[in-house]
């Protein structure tokens, strides 16, 4: 870590030389950031392959979970939705927001809806 540490001071160092004349502005932003790249070679922890792998598996791993959800209280069953207020509901929708229940994404739902309803 020390060498590293050397290493980016001297090379800190020398930037700030080239810079000094006539590029005040980049010498400035060295001086605001100059802690930042000695924190990206430095690893606190080395994580082994095994664990790396357990973790990424467990991460991953395919879990089937399809619920249902069934409000029966909000909405009875004799509404009847007329296709000017889907037609509304749908322009309303949001672009690149999380599909509902049924996966569909709003956009699909936005650009089709011609052929939907």
């Amino acid at each position: 870590i020390r060498a590293i540490k050397r290493e980016h001071c001297r090379q800190f160092t020398s930037e700030m030389e080239q810079n000094l004349y006539g590029a005040q502005r980049k010498v400035w932003k060295m001086l605001r950031n100059r802690k930042k790249p000695v924190n990206e070679y430095v690893q606190t922890e080395i994580i082994s392959p095994d664990i790396w792998e357990k973790y990424c598996t467990e991460l991953y791993q395919d879990e089937e979970t399809t619920e249902t959800w069934v409000n029966e209280d909000e909405t009875p069953d004799d509404v009847l939705i007329t296709e000017e207020e889907l037609r509304k509901r749908i322009e309303k929708l949001k672009n690149r927001k999380a599909a509902g229940t049924d996966n569909i994404p709003n956009e699909l739902l936005k650009y089709g809806k011609k052929k939907l309803i």
